[in-house]
């Protein structure tokens, strides 16, 4: 083997296949030369395989897209119920009147629960790991940290927020989901903005 041809990988040969796509049918004679047997299903027709692998990948993004239509509504749950939450809190006279109504709120929902956290020793390890270098974080948590968040609720991905109220001190707002899918980096915080806003607001004039 010269040089050359050892330079040449597997993904030379498939970067060139996908340029090529016509290639066994300008070549079919290569057919014969390669090894196509399936231990499971025999000689396979090629066609056919492009058939399955197609109905794969369709049935793939069809369920890309439950799960988003899933989380998109879940998210418009939380959304509502924290526009809704605005005022109620804004009525609130001190830290456990808010926690009460957040709370309440997501009671009726059995996969979502939100809670706002006093930042302490007893977090201040979640709080390194996870909210550092950013003010928020979208993803999965280890069962350690999920327990220091939500010790009576099964966590599959949580929305934590930081919050820094001056006197007051500094708090996580705490969204945590059944689902290890619901909350990940990809997902936008412009809905929760303005009612974080109002929630920093509010613990100021608690101070």
């Amino acid at each position: 083997m010269t040089q050359k041809e050892s330079e040449v990988t597997e993904q030379h040969v498939v970067e060139y296949l996908r340029a090529h796509p016509d290639f066994l049918l300008r070549h079919p004679y290569l057919m014969l030369e390669l090894k196509l047997h399936h231990q499971q299903q025999g000689l396979p027709d090629l066609s056919l395989h492009q058939q399955r692998l197609l109905r794969q990948e369709v049935d793939t993004l069809k369920q890309q897209i439950r799960d988003m239509i899933e989380h998109a509504t879940a998210n418009e749950l939380i959304f509502k119920q924290l526009t809704q939450c605005q005022l109620a809190i804004m009525r609130c006279t001190e830290l456990n009147a808010i926690n009460d109504t957040l709370a309440q709120r997501f009671d009726a929902y059995s996969d979502i629960q939100c809670k706002l956290i006093s930042i302490d020793d007893s977090v201040s390890e979640l709080v390194t790991a996870k909210l550092t270098s950013s003010n928020c974080y979208l993803g999965r948590i280890s069962q350690q940290f999920a327990a220091q968040l939500f010790s009576d609720f099964e966590v599959g991905s949580v929305a934590l927020y930081r919050i820094s109220a001056s006197e007051q001190g500094n708090y996580i707002l705490a969204f945590a989901s059944r689902s290890a899918e619901h909350f990940s980096p990809q997902h936008d915080n412009m809905l929760i903005a303005a009612f974080i806003q109002t929630l920093t607001l509010k613990l100021e004039a608690l101070a």
